[in-house]
């Protein structure tokens, strides 16, 4: 208990934050609130269900079991204070991607970690009562039959039932690492309908996060060699469009970590990496037809990146991290920042102690407060945290 004391105090200290853990939520309209604390977990993503309630998913370590394969997808519930209902292991190992189901309940991948002789997808159907409906298991196999290591993956629900997932993955040669993009249709249980892959050898082709439209079309952030990439496929895995969106330098990497749907068009955001290992935040917007409406770049003398992006009504809200000095050393804290339509920034925040900590998913609730999930370390240990703050990024009323 006295590390957790200790930990909100040096997050709200490096935030001037207001508000205070054991505040009555109802006064305070705002919270920091630390999930988790037995194991070592990271956070993946959240959404919002009914009357702000939140349903998020994450990986999770024992410590109690070290000579076994501890790792969980996790996943955990919150009332709209923050306050945790739930968190239990659900079984695959590292949590993927986590969607609302049309019937109340939600859908969950999760994948074994790459590196390994033959890696597994995990797809887990839940009831809304928290209990598996069912769980499919899949070993990803290229055109020759051989495995295939998986990368990143993403999962979405389309409007008649089905499921679209979307991955990228390593395919290792004697002489070359050839990475594809794969997008599999699947029906309402599970069961594989198409299957399609893209790409080229020796070319970096990645994915990360994935939007459906009402249309049942799925939008997809990724990579493709040193280029911000965005594609558009339809319902059963048929690429419509694919993009490179940004490469101004040869000495420098793009990639999208996130894509949201807005204005009619979408905005794509993520990471600009140089070869030195400096990076800045990049969000750009394109029509409905992927093609580029405006792009804006963050950054200055210290790294900045950007995980995940939400539309407000008006604007955006981006989160990641952004570098600060600790007691003369470097660190990464927590980065919320708001844009406006046009991408300029509006204010910006920073949250976090004197560890490294990251933003990977943000959120806007029906009252118009912002939400961030994040991985917070304290001494050597990960930890889920829930940030909610006011529509003018102020962390008190």
């Amino acid at each position: 208990m006295k590390k957790i004391i200790y930990l909100i105090f040096t997050i709200c200290l490096f935030s001037n934050c207001g508000s205070k853990n054991d505040a009555t939520p109802e006064q305070e309209g705002v919270f920091i609130k630390l999930l988790g604390g037995g194991s070592s977990d990271a956070a993946t993503e959240f959404f919002f269900n009914d009357k702000n309630t939140i349903v998020g998913l994450g990986t999770t370590e024992s410590f109690e079991l070290p000579n076994t394969n501890p790792s969980n997808a996790l996943l955990f519930r919150a009332d709209e204070f923050g306050n945790k209902t739930l968190i239990k292991g659900i079984g695959g190992i590292k949590g993927n991607a986590i969607r609302p189901t049309a019937d109340g309940g939600m859908i969950v991948l999760s994948s074994s970690p790459t590196a390994l002789s033959n890696d597994y997808f995990y797809l887990i159907k839940l009831k809304a009562d928290n209990t598996i409906q069912w769980t499919k298991t899949f070993s990803p196999k290229d055109k020759n039959n051989k495995p295939l290591d998986i990368l990143n993956a993403t999962v979405e629900q389309t409007p008649v039932g089905g499921y679209v997932v979307v991955f990228s993955s390593l395919y290792k040669t004697p002489t070359l690492n050839q990475e594809y993009v794969y997008i599999w249709g699947l029906d309402a249980t599970g069961i594989i309908q198409r299957e399609i892959y893209y790409g080229n050898s020796a070319v970096t082709n990645l994915t990360t996060k994935s939007r459906i439209l009402a249309n049942g079309d799925v939008v997809i952030a990724g990579r493709y060699n040193q280029y911000m990439r965005i594609m558009l496929s339809n319902s059963i895995a048929g690429v419509k469009w694919d993009y490179n969106l940004y490469h101004q330098d040869v000495n420098e990497i793009a990639i999208g970590n996130d894509v949201e749907i807005g204005n009619a068009g979408f905005v794509v955001a993520g990471t600009i990496t140089r070869t030195n290992r400096e990076s800045d935040g990049l969000v750009i917007k394109t029509n409905s037809d992927g093609k580029i409406e405006w792009q804006r770049r963050f950054g200055g003398e210290l790294n900045q990146t950007i995980r995940s992006i939400t539309k407000t009504d008006d604007g955006y809200v981006i989160t990641g991290t952004t570098q600060v000095l600790f007691k003369g050393l470097l660190n990464d804290n927590i980065w919320v920042a708001k844009l406006n339509n046009a991408g300029e920034v509006l204010w910006q925040k920073d949250f976090g102690g004197a560890k490294d900590d990251v933003g990977l998913c943000v959120k806007i609730t029906s009252k118009g407060y912002i939400t961030i999930l994040g991985t917070i370390v304290y001494e050597t240990t990960p930890m889920l945290v829930l940030i909610q703050l006011n529509p003018n990024g102020e962390t008190k009323k």
